[in-house]
């Protein structure tokens, strides 16, 4: 009798084994993939930027070249922005919306784009609405969860941008352009 129990036994376990399997394998099957397509669409993004900066960067030699520096410099500091704070800003909040299952932001979110500014008076005003903005944005990561890392991360990067960068920037433009007062 034993050896017919000791084989129920063995069929039991093996059954039981051949579900867990099953099951493993299925699972496996409808895994999440390796967000792939999130990283294509980051390194599409970078490439996006760059291009972006060196639009800019073509049309603040053009005008040097025909002695419009205000305008000049509006395009350097675009094109300075979209390189040395675009390109890194799309690379760490891209990959947190990836890492976070988020749709990763266009770089479009970091083409960073104004005005040049026409007066001083024109310069100060322009400073403050961008000041203003990456103060409200600042203030509204308080108000996200905490575990919302994609938004956090953007409205931290947009923040520090359009508070403690463009402001500098415009009102440089105006100064060296129309001179200080």
């Amino acid at each position: 009798m034993r050896p017919k129990r000791s084989r129920a036994v063995l069929l039991g376990l093996s059954a039981a084994a051949g579900t867990f399997a099953a099951a493993a394998m299925m699972s496996a099957a409808t895994a999440p993939t390796a967000q792939a397509d999130d990283y294509s669409a980051i390194i599409a993004d970078i490439q996006a930027e760059e291009t972006a900066a060196a639009t800019a960067f073509t049309a603040a030699s053009t005008d040097f070249a025909n002695g419009d520096s205000p305008d000049g410099l509006t395009q350097l500091f675009i094109g300075l922005d979209d390189d040395v704070l675009g390109v890194p800003n799309l690379l760490e909040v891209g990959e947190v919306d990836a890492l976070t299952g988020t749709t990763v932001i266009p770089a479009s979110d970091f083409e960073i784009d104004f005005a040049t500014p026409a007066t001083l008076a024109a310069s100060v005003t322009e400073a403050n609405s961008f000041y203003t903005e990456g103060n409200t944005l600042a203030t509204e990561i308080a108000s996200l969860p905490s575990t919302d890392y994609a938004d956090t991360a953007l409205d931290n990067a947009l923040s520090t941008i359009d508070q403690w960068i463009l402001p500098d920037q415009i009102q440089l433009i105006a100064d060296l352009a129309y001179g200080a007062s």
